[in-house]
């Protein structure tokens, strides 16, 4: 089993995360990535327009936005081989589980041996399990970081 001790930034310098889901939890989370001087770039991921737009403007004032937000809202757009950390922060099981493992691009296909994803959804023990071997086994670190609105 590997560890999952972290240490991005000594091995990465300055961070690149992307937060997949801006919802109320998701955002909140992603507008504190922006106060780090650790992490260079911030994108957030949401199939609406509106939330995505309207981080990506938040990002762009601090300099932590990439260059230019993409038009169209797919998954491959916000997440490449340049991006450090994946932090997902879903309504539950089933869409992180088409998020990470989906038909086509997904994170397995799309992120860099050494990248982390932090699942902050509530899932399955066994889910999460199952998530971390996967994903290790295409040498990307899992952490399982479940949190509460309430």
């Amino acid at each position: 089993r590997q560890s999952t001790k972290l240490g991005l930034r000594n091995r990465f310098g300055m961070m690149r995360v992307c937060v997949v889901g801006l919802g109320a939890m998701g955002g909140g989370m992603a507008r504190s990535l922006l106060k780090s001087p650790d992490i260079e770039q911030v994108t957030g991921f949401d199939l609406s327009r509106q939330l995505v737009d309207t981080f990506y403007n938040d990002a762009k004032a601090v300099n932590k936005a990439p260059s230019s937000l993409p038009e169209k809202l797919e998954l491959a757009n916000y997440v490449d081989g340049t991006t450090d950390v994946v932090v997902i922060v879903l309504v539950n099981e089933r869409q992180c589980e088409s998020v990470c493992f989906g038909d086509g691009e997904n994170l397995t296909t799309l992120l860099r041996d050494g990248a982390c994803v932090v699942v902050c959804s509530t899932v399955s023990a066994a889910w999460a399990k199952s998530a971390e071997e996967r994903l290790v086994s295409r040498n990307v670190q899992f952490v399982d970081s479940p949190i509460s609105g309430g």
